[in-house]
């Protein structure tokens, strides 16, 4: 597991900013801070894992083991459960769209979100339409599209409903851009590493036939 909050129970000699009973939440970056490497960014160190998925422990345990720089205090408004689940899907998504290490994304950005529903897709969502964007959802049952719909999103494709290939619903979004926004997508965020990604590069070059 690569979410967590608890209390911390012991430190070690060398941790200066925890205590036995500091309430924290986890980050799941686990990298080795002193390493010249990761100082620019650590997602590039040369031994950056991810904690709970790359590493022999992890939150899926009444007692887990962090790094000290995982450690971030917990919100007191935020329960643990709420607490422990937005350090990556959030992480995940800022770096994706607004971060130097990412798209840099701007106001009137079309973001193209496959899976914007879940945890990193939802974020993204409201990222961009916080930020000026206009993201459009990729989602897989209504229940979901209901869900974008409450965020705010309206470019929304429910790719099991339509019954569709990826390049065909890219069609139809495309005529959708044009007809509201007279755009095409910019940005892609897909986690999953569907076929999508092809699609959406073939379809930059061609100019939809109504406006």
């Amino acid at each position: 597991g690569s979410d967590g909050a608890g209390v911390v129970l012991r430190v070690g000699s060398s941790v200066r900013n925890w205590k036995p009973g500091d309430k924290v939440t986890i980050h799941c970056n686990h990298v080795d801070d002193q390493d010249p490497t990761s100082h620019n960014d650590s997602m590039l160190g040369s031994n950056q894992r991810i904690w709970g998925y790359e590493t022999n422990f992890g939150g899926l345990a009444d007692l887990a083991v962090v790094k000290a720089n995982q450690l971030m205090p917990k919100p007191a408004h935020l329960s643990w459960e709420e607490s422990a689940v937005n350090a990556l899907c959030n992480s995940t998504s800022y770096r994706m769209l607004v971060s130097p290490n990412g798209a840099r994304m701007k106001q009137g950005d079309v973001v193209l979100i496959w899976g914007a529903s879940g945890g990193i897709g939802a974020y993204a969502t409201q990222y961009v339409l916080n930020g000026g964007g206009i993201p459009v959802g990729v989602v897989s049952s209504p229940d979901k599209a209901k869900i974008l719909r409450e965020m705010g999103c309206e470019a929304i494709i429910d790719r099991k409903a339509d019954q569709e290939d990826y390049e065909s619903s890219l069609k139809k979004l495309s005529a959708f851009l044009y007809n509201y926004y007279d755009k095409h997508v910019i940005i892609l965020i897909d986690e999953y590493d569907t076929p999508i990604h092809e699609a959406v590069a073939s379809d930059q070059d061609k100019e939809p036939q109504e406006k």
